[in-house]
């Protein structure tokens, strides 16, 4: 059961980050090395205010998830809830047969090249 942590360890690595390792030299993986690679994804600069800032306060939950392993499940969920917040499908779903209903959504790539971020922020 979770609880409330004492002040003093809210500062201190999570015991559910004390397994991971790095596969290419087998050393624990440090708070820089997560840091590091959180920090090296970047969006374009051309979107909006408000989905890079979204997407900054998903990056900081990563980063606590450091101190706190649970909020690596928000932090997952809400970068989900990203991606489909920002990344609308603008085109119905084509149905190759009426009668089976048999029909197909565009795929990843296609949803993000017909994209409409700044329309999803108002």
């Amino acid at each position: 059961m979770e609880t409330l942590k004492n002040a003093g360890d809210v500062q201190k690595q999570d015991t559910g980050n004390a397994c991971w390792v790095r596969l290419d030299t087998g050393e624990v993986v440090t708070f820089q090395d997560r840091y590091s690679a959180i920090a090296a994804i970047h969006l374009n600069q051309a979107l909006p205010d408000g989905v890079r800032s979204y997407f900054a306060t998903i990056q900081n939950l990563y980063v606590y998830s450091w101190f706190a392993y649970n909020f690596y499940a928000l932090a997952v969920f809400l970068s989900f809830a990203a991606y489909w917040r920002f990344a609308p499908v603008q085109n119905p779903p084509r149905c190759e047969n009426a009668a089976t209903a048999r029909c197909s959504l565009p795929g990843r790539g296609q949803r993000l090249k017909r994209a409409s971020p700044v329309s999803r922020l108002r």
